[in-house]
C-alpha cells in the first residue's frame, strides 16, 4: 500500500512539474489547488519516500510482533 501512496505522490507532483493546473485553466480555483498543489518540489518527493518508507518498517515490526505473540 505505501509503494501506491508513494506513487500516486510522485504522479501528483509531476502533473505540478508539467504545469496541469494552469494548462486547465484551474490556477484561480481553490480546490483544484488544495488537490494538484501548485509548486513542484523534489524536497516533496523524499518526504514521501521517507514517510512511505517509515511505514514500512513500522508494518514489518508490527507483523514480526504479531507472528510472535501467535507462536
Amino acid at each position: 500500500m505505501a509503494l501506491y501512496i508513494f506513487v500516486f505522490a510522485v504522479i501528483v507532483e509531476v502533473t505540478q512539474l508539467l504545469g496541469l493546473i494552469r494548462f486547465l485553466g484551474l490556477e484561480n480555483n481553490p480546490l483544484a489547488r488544495i488537490v494538484l498543489g501548485g509548486v513542484f518540489d523534489w524536497i516533496d518527493i523524499g518526504c514521501y519516500a521517507a514517510g512511505c518508507l517509515v511505514i514500512c518498517i513500522v508494518e514489518n515490526i508490527a507483523g514480526k510482533s504479531n507472528q510472535q505473540a501467535d507462536a
